[in-house]
């Protein structure tokens, strides 16, 4: 038995995320939608943006003071 399910933890379906590149960086229109598409085409993975990433970051510390 595994050591976490032993204190009652379980994963299913573990959420991954990908932190890659900058929006600055999809610098045309074609870039852009290819890079959403690729996003939504992969199923189970978030894929975001360093710039995106600093964004919610930023948006929760200054929520939460």
């Amino acid at each position: 038995m595994d050591r976490l399910e032993t204190q009652g933890i379980y994963t299913v379906e573990p959420k991954g995320i990908i932190v890659i590149g900058l929006l600055r960086e999809l610098d045309t229109r074609s870039k852009r939608t290819t890079f959403q598409n690729f996003r939504r085409a992969v199923h189970g993975i978030e894929i975001i943006t360093f710039d995106e990433l600093h964004a919610r970051a930023r948006f929760i510390v200054e929520k939460s003071e």
